[in-house]
């Protein structure tokens, strides 16, 4: 396994870590615990080496003890086991297609990873997301340059009520130091949501920008240049169809 694709399965594993502390509770794990947990070994062996690998399948057993403390003693250890693999790989990797890995709960690191992304930025910021609100431009659009347009792209079926009257207030404010246009998208067109800057980086968003890393780990990701070329096209045709908000 290369190292790129190595990174991009550790992170996927990093998102759906289970409730770890109680699982050890019942004794007959999911099978898709038991496949969490092989993976989980068989990638920390290629990322960081065999030692490592031993070290959280100690940290698994753990999890079968009858105290709580020690399955957390046993939950942290797997996790830090998890995080030393990506960060192994992350090293091994090309900046440009690294990405952000957010952890639960960790609001600044969000609004920092957005930040560097659209800082980037030097004539147009779109931003995807079916279920956008007013956090689409409370938290990332004011982070784009003052005078770089921001277009923001939602689904006609499943944007909250909250985003129309904060692109209102938004004009009304800004009017044209901040240029913003919101569009619409017919029902169920949108799945993926992105941010691409000056039409031709495209980042991957694992949630929606209202939950991004509140209840769960989130990650950002560079797509490769040849699904970029595939992907900007595609959704500039949406947004050309598109309504105004």
């Amino acid at each position: 396994m290369d190292d790129e694709t190595l990174y991009r399965n550790l992170k996927m594993l990093a998102e759906s870590v289970p409730e770890l502390p109680d699982l050890g509770l019942n004794p007959s794990y999911s099978p898709e615990a038991h496949h969490w947990f092989g993976r989980l070994e068989a990638l920390v062996e290629a990322a960081s080496g065999r030692r490592a690998a031993l070290e959280v399948k100690r940290a698994t057993s753990k999890l079968a003890h009858s105290f709580h403390s020690a399955r957390t003693e046993g939950a942290n250890e797997i996790k830090a086991a998890l995080f030393r693999a990506l960060a192994n790989v992350e090293f091994r990797i090309p900046a440009g297609i690294q990405g952000s890995f957010i952890p639960v709960g960790n609001a600044f690191d969000a609004i920092r990873a957005l930040s560097d992304i659209l800082k980037r930025a030097s004539s147009d910021v779109f931003i995807v997301d079916p279920y956008m609100d007013e956090c689409a431009l409370i938290d990332v659009a004011v982070l784009s340059e003052e005078s770089v347009p921001v277009r923001l792209l939602s689904d006609t079926a499943t944007v909250k009520p909250s985003f129309k009257p904060a692109v209102n207030a938004w004009k009304s404010q800004y009017q044209s130091t901040r240029p913003l246009e919101a569009r619409l998208a017919a029902a169920k067109t949108l799945h993926d949501r992105l941010i691409i800057t000056d039409r031709s980086v495209v980042w991957v968003l694992t949630q929606s920008l209202k939950d991004l890393a509140k209840r769960s780990p989130a990650t950002l990701t560079a797509v490769p240049a040849e699904a970029a070329a595939l992907k900007i096209p595609a959704y500039e045709a949406i947004w050309s169809a598109a309504t105004s908000v």
